[in-house]
């Protein structure tokens, strides 16, 4: 045989050095054909083809190889190296367990066993958070795999489909477009689905149809397809009415739409959070704050990036007098745009209205002048205590704890406006539950709930204990769906008929009211002006 073949190696492993790996093939490639059974000549070539990224032509060579000399560990190794990088984690573990019986002293076979278990745990925990929706997990750990396994199409396509269920759709396009190869692309027409569908959700609606008419033309018909593209070419007519019908101010009729296009694609998270978002606007100019901030509520659950929520909660925080978490929102919104040109005001308006919003208005929290009667203060607070108590409100978080809220600053109003010495405080501009904030009656005039002291004692806890009996949430509920219409009746009815309410209270604790502390003992307990403090009788008024 000819050495000829030895010399075209050598100057295929020169070129191999400096890293011009096309050209080593070469080399490599014309010294088979002078000596095709010499085991080297494959193994280097695989190397060469492994760089360069082609993978399956790599293992070709690497199992060719392998054949003239199936225990040459070496060569098994990179062969499950291989099997590594095209995600065959199961087949690079039977190859390095076949490493560690032929070479059981060899430490590095061991190790790079264990790696391989690992990648295999990894990839379990993958499946195991998808199967449970955790969407932020299963981008974080596929994202992490990736790096070992990048030719793995399959762990490609959960990674991008974790980062469509996160709403990252431009990361998600920019992944595909940079990472995934024209061959994965044309070998897997998965690819060129995902692809149209971040653009589907992102709304580049032309992208999206423009991407899916190249899958049609190019891959079998499926109902998957047929399916998206349905949605593509129909979404923009769909919302068309309802937008125009916001515009031109008929807002119920702009309700009823949005609330029809939520049923359009529920899976689309996008378009849902922009609808409800649409729809939170018609509610907020109708003045239906607790409407709106449920929708907007909602929508950012669906999708927390979406920064058109943000600021149209932080609006609804402002109208309902929250300012501290108006500015919250407003914030995030410069967290998340930071170019975004408004973000900077509205975090400057929010913060003063918190400033100024320290004074409170007790008279304006309960809806009543400053010549009310003690009857008619008795009477605005049965009704805002009642309106706003959260077991009332417990749509979303967000709207029980606006009624938290409120329903603390009630009660601070009511301890207040029915005791004549704290009213009289009041009156001369003095806080009573606040003395460090001149502020009172004749202080501005904003009536949130700012960042106030509030008198001892939890409200929502007391109330459900004097409408519940012993003070269990399940009872303060049932409470509150006594009446099938909604509403309470007679408020006589809590104050001097019937065996619930207040009376069954009295029962329960024994008419002891003095072991509440704090405020609540006296004559400025909101509830002594109702009831009797020793003896548990009931005292209508």
């Amino acid at each position: 045989m000819s050495s000829n073949w030895f010399k075209i190696k050598e100057q295929g492993n020169s070129e191999f050095k400096i890293g011009h790996y096309i050209t080593a093939i070469d080399y490599y490639t014309r010294a088979m054909e002078l000596n095709p059974n010499e085991p080297t000549l494959y193994s280097n070539r695989a190397t060469c083809y492994k760089l360069l990224g082609k993978y399956r032509e790599s293992l070709n060579d690497y199992k060719k190889a392998i054949q003239f000399n199936p225990k040459n560990t070496k060569n098994l190794k990179k062969l499950a190296s291989v099997y590594v990088l095209l995600g065959n984690f199961g087949e690079a573990q039977i190859i390095l367990q076949k490493c560690v019986n032929l070479e059981p002293n060899d430490s590095s076979n061991l190790t790079e066993l264990n790696k391989v278990k690992k990648l295999i745990s990894n990839y379990e925990n993958i499946h195991e958070k998808m199967k449970d929706k955790r969407w932020e997990d299963v981008e974080t750990l596929s994202n992490q795999l990736i790096t070992d396994a990048p030719a793995f199409g399959t762990l490609k396509q959960i990674y991008i489909e974790s980062l469509l269920e996160n709403c990252k759709f431009k990361e998600a396009i920019n992944f595909i477009n940079s990472k995934v190869t024209s061959d994965e692309k044309n070998k897997d027409h998965e690819f060129l689905y995902l692809l149209s569908k971040a653009y589907y959700y992102k709304g580049d609606y032309q992208d999206a149809k423009r991407t899916m008419n190249n899958l049609m033309s190019v891959a079998m018909e499926e109902e998957k397809y047929t399916k998206l593209l349905k949605y593509i070419n129909g979404i923009e007519s769909a919302k068309k009415k309802a937008n125009s019908l916001f515009k031109d101010g008929k807002l119920d009729e702009a309700i009823t739409e949005y609330t029809k296009l939520l049923e359009y694609d529920p899976e689309n998270k996008n378009f849902q959070s922009i609808i409800l978002t649409n729809r939170a606007l018609c509610y907020r100019k109708q003045n239906k704050l607790m409407e709106a901030l449920k929708d907007v509520d909602e929508a950012l659950k669906l999708n927390p990036l979406y920064v058109t929520g943000y600021i149209r909660r932080g609006h609804v925080y402002k109208d309902l007098k929250m300012y501290d978490d108006a500015v919250h929102d407003f914030q995030k919104v410069k967290e998340l745009d930071p170019s975004n040109r408004d973000a900077d005001a509205l975090i400057k308006e929010a913060s003063s209205l918190n400033d100024q919003a320290r004074n409170r208005d007790y008279y304006k929290i309960l809806g009543i002048d400053r010549n009310a009667t003690p009857e008619q203060i008795k009477k605005a607070y049965r009704k805002m205590a009642l309106k706003w108590h959260p077991d009332r409100n417990s749509e979303s978080e967000q709207s029980k704890k606006v009624a938290q809220r409120k329903f603390e600053d009630i009660g601070d109003a009511y301890a207040v406006l029915s005791d004549p010495k704290k009213k009289q405080m009041f009156d001369m501009g003095v806080d009573p539950l606040n003395p460090q904030n001149a502020s009172g009656a004749n202080g501005p005039d904003f009536g949130g709930p700012g960042m106030n002291v509030h008198f001892q004692g939890d409200p929502n806890e007391i109330f459900k204990m004097f409408f519940g009996g012993n003070g269990t949430q399940g009872n303060t509920q049932t409470f509150f769906t006594t009446s099938s219409d909604g509403n309470f009746g007679d408020f006589d009815d809590f104050f001097g008929k019937g065996s619930g309410g207040f009376s069954q209270f009295f029962t329960n604790m024994g008419g002891n009211m003095g072991n509440m502390g704090g405020n609540f003992q006296g004559e400025g307990n909101p509830f002594n002006m109702f009831f009797k403090q020793k003896g548990g009788s009931k005292k209508k008024k």
